[in-house]
């Protein structure tokens, strides 16, 4: 008799060659992770901690056009969609740091357990409201959403994926096309048909993303209104879903600088984080602090000192 495979195993994903053996593959792959982290700003730290919430952005502010568009071709239809990105990678992420910290480099990640994470989502309280992106600012009323009528949550690991045609692309054949998946250090290559790829990637909009981004290793927190809320949704202005968290789940966090931030005292003067690290040890400088200066703001200082000579000239 021969052995039977248990493919939802971590190390058969370059094995999988069917959208059924996708969907087992990836159907409970969080609960293999013990941390998520969140990369982003100081100053978006600061601002967690104080308001005590993590904002969950539209998906119209996207910065993959190929992403966006897996909600809809028009706004009114991606602003029923609410996303916030974790990376599961344990080890600092270099391109993560400069991506979401800014280009000079200083910005954190906050760290979450798998239980308290899952905790957050099951128990967390989200509301929903117009928001003004370039201020940061809450504008007019906050809207509870009731995970029963409002919204549906989905929590799951991204599948990376590029799809190359062999001859001519207005061929969809299975046969005119070559898939290539990637997951975390894995890689597919040509396992799975097109047509497969298609079924899971249409059943779960939202967790595929190019081939380019793999790097991130991200865990995607999905929000969707539905019902009565998607309705009132006008597509000229913006809006974000504003996930609160208690003192508990705040004080759980853990707080990594990035590399380019060499003591804490250079982050004192933003009073929250200060304030959350006198009240505990959570906080901790990266490995790579003081080793590593991309300089990629450099340029841009130079080129504003050498215009502001020349236009005092």
């Amino acid at each position: 008799m021969a052995e039977v495979i248990d493919k939802t195993k971590w190390i058969y994903f370059p094995q999988l060659g069917s959208s059924d053996e996708l969907e087992k593959y990836f159907e409970h792959r969080t609960v293999g992770h013990s941390y998520f982290f969140h990369y982003t700003s100081l100053k978006a730290i600061n601002e967690i901690l104080r308001t005590k919430t993590l904002r969950i952005s539209s998906v119209d502010r996207f910065n993959d056009e190929k992403d966006k568009k897996q909600f809809g071709d028009n706004k009114k239809e991606q602003k029923k969609y609410y996303s916030i990105c974790f990376s599961s990678g344990q080890n600092e992420n270099l391109s993560l740091w400069y991506l979401y910290s800014g280009l000079n480099g200083k910005g954190g990640r906050i760290g979450f357990t798998r239980n308290k994470l899952f905790q957050m989502i099951s128990e967390g309280d989200f509301f929903w409201a117009e928001y003004d992106y370039d201020n940061n600012k809450i504008m007019g009323e906050e809207i509870l959403l009731s995970p029963k009528d409002d919204i549906d949550i989905s929590f799951r690991d991204v599948l990376y994926s590029k799809l190359t045609a062999k001859g001519d692309k207005k061929d969809e054949s299975d046969a005119n096309w070559r898939v290539d998946l990637k997951y975390n250090t894995m890689t597919n290559h040509e396992k799975i048909k097109k047509s497969e790829f298609e079924t899971y990637a249409n059943k779960h909009n939202g967790f595929n993303k190019s081939l380019v981004w793999y790097y991130e290793k991200e865990t995607r927190l999905l929000i969707k209104l539905k019902g009565d809320l998607a309705d009132k949704i006008n597509p000229d202005k913006c809006y974000a879903v504003l996930w609160k968290l208690s003192q508990r789940q705040i004080d759980a966090m853990k707080i990594m600088f990035a590399p380019e931030i060499e003591n804490f005292l250079e982050v004192t003067r933003y009073e929250y984080i200060n304030d959350f690290m006198l009240r505990n040890s959570r906080t901790m400088l990266s490995e790579n602090a003081g080793d590593i200066s991309m300089k990629l703001c450099y340029k841009c200082e130079k080129n504003k000192e050498e215009n502001k000579r020349k236009n005092e000239k």
